[in-house]
């Protein structure tokens, strides 16, 4: 397969274009999770935002696609709208191959469907195998490039009933005949929580159909080293990659991966340094000469007793808190993982909401318990795939609230209507009793008005939020 090299770089966001612009002699590729920037409509389809899709078009380096909502590991078939539209981002950014993640994030089960709110490893099984192969044989078909799996961070236990990490990428390797994106950061978080160990995840894949490498720093919380792509790449994973990256023949990028929240505490210079650190493994790619091989086709374990739609449906329950009486729910909820897991999604999905509805947000932690609307809000309402859904189902649950807080139903009204506004290329015109400025300006500050001017004032929205502020004409209205 003639896939080009595209060397080194880091993952997209906007925050980091300062960074990229000004460093870009050592950066010869970025990797795009257009799902970061693109928008879910009322009628169920997908846009990318425009102008961030100019912002990437003018960067004057490489781009490949990183897929992060549309994962092969599950039941579920993949979302032909979404692909759709990945395509066409291809298209437009040239992309030479298209990877996506080796977990699941959707559930279909006795006819119900939801979301996980968080990316969840299958059960590694013949069965899930299948379905996988499945799954990637149909994005094969559609997509326009190659296609590569990435290797996943599981935080459960292993157990007897599965096969080995690295047997289970191999399975569906030989299988599918896709490319592997090794992130090795995930892979070595899992051998500090108990799983695997790299040397041996290593020895046992196709080293050969690895196109792409990520490498990422990590952090502790709860006796867990997380892939939170969190500032720079410990020193022991550089050794680790340092060993294994002579090992790839067919290598064709290294990407740094970089929370902007992490990115604005590192200074430059610290920076540029792990892009240097990453040109020095990427001159050594494919560089032991060595032949390495693998055991094919030898797979000693037991197949559970449970097919994957079980497994997903109970994993996806458990991790948002919720109880599942059978017996791999017994087992599952003993694994000290998912209270873990239920945290971070908690986290996510308040971050989700905070993005979204900053304003609300601040109003309401100014006037009550704000962790204890969120807590029952999860108890009844499972994850939104994408921050707009999260934020409109979260507005709709204080609706029917009625909470007593002044402000708050002409706040939701507001960012109601700019959510909508962006999602729909529309302009709205809203009305207020009172000038909504010292709100708005009280609110930033993380203070609640202590006065407002009364009044009918305008406030004018288009796709890009608040355009205008004004006295209303009442004549007109």
């Amino acid at each position: 397969m003639n896939i080009p090299d595209r060397g080194v770089g880091l993952t997209y966001f906007l925050s980091l274009e300062p960074f990229i612009q000004s460093n870009i002699d050592l950066i010869d590729v970025i990797e795009i999770e257009p799902q970061n920037f693109w928008h879910h409509t009322l009628s169920d389809e997908f846009k990318m935002d425009k102008e961030v899709m100019e912002k990437i078009k003018n960067i004057p380096c490489k781009k490949i696609i990183h897929s992060v909502s549309i994962p092969i590991g599950g039941t579920v078939i993949p979302d032909y709208k979404q692909i759709l539209l990945l395509n066409n981002i291809i298209k437009e950014i040239e992309s030479p191959w298209i990877s996506e993640h080796l977990s699941f994030n959707s559930v279909r089960y006795n006819g119900i469907m939801f979301n996980t709110g968080f990316l969840l490893p299958p059960i590694q099984s013949k069965r899930s195998v299948e379905y996988i192969s499945r799954n990637i044989n149909i994005l094969k078909d559609e997509f326009q490039v190659p296609f590569a799996i990435e290797t996943g961070v599981n935080y459960l236990k292993p157990n007897n009933n599965e096969v080995r990490d690295s047997e289970f990428v191999r399975m569906i390797v030989e299988r599918s005949e896709c490319g592997i994106l090794l992130d090795l950061h995930n892979i070595w978080a899992n051998e500090l929580n108990g799983r695997e160990k790299v040397e041996d995840f290593i020895s046992n894949i196709p080293l050969d159909k690895v196109w792409e490498v990520h490498l990422a720093g990590g952090t502790r919380e709860d006796n867990y080293w997380l892939d939170a792509h969190a500032g720079t790449i410990p020193d022991q994973l550089i050794e680790i990659a340092k060993n294994v990256i002579p090992r790839l023949r067919n290598l064709h990028a290294i990407i740094f991966e970089l929370y902007p929240s992490y990115a604005t505490k590192i200074e430059q210079n610290i920076l540029r340094e792990q892009l240097k650190i990453l040109h020095s493994l990427w001159d050594i790619r494919g560089s032991d000469i060595r032949e390495y091989s693998y055991e094919r086709g030898i797979y000693n374990y037991n197949e559970p007793d449970y097919i994957p739609e079980e497994w997903e449906y109970t994993l996806a329950r458990l991790v948002n808190g919720f109880k599942i009486n059978t017996l791999l729910g017994d087992r599952l909820s003993s694994d000290p993982a998912i209270p873990l897991y239920n945290k971070l999604i908690s986290s996510f999905r308040a971050s989700m909401i905070a993005r979204a509805l900053p304003l609300t947000t601040r109003l309401l932690m100014l006037s009550l318990d704000i962790e204890s609307i969120l807590s029952d809000f999860w108890k009844i309402d499972m994850p939104k795939l994408f921050t707009t859904d999260e934020a409109l189902s979260f507005i709709k649950y204080l609706e029917d609230l009625d909470l007593k807080i002044e402000y708050l139903k002409d706040i939701l009204t507001l960012e109601k209507t700019i959510l909508l506004c962006k999602i729909e290329d529309k302009n709205e015109i809203i009305y207020f009793k009172y000038n909504p400025l010292k709100v708005l300006e009280s609110l930033l500050k993380m203070q609640l008005p202590s006065s407002v001017e009364p009044g009918i004032f305008e406030i004018k929205i288009g796709e890009n939020g608040i355009s205008n502020i004004d006295i209303a004409d009442t004549n007109e209205r």
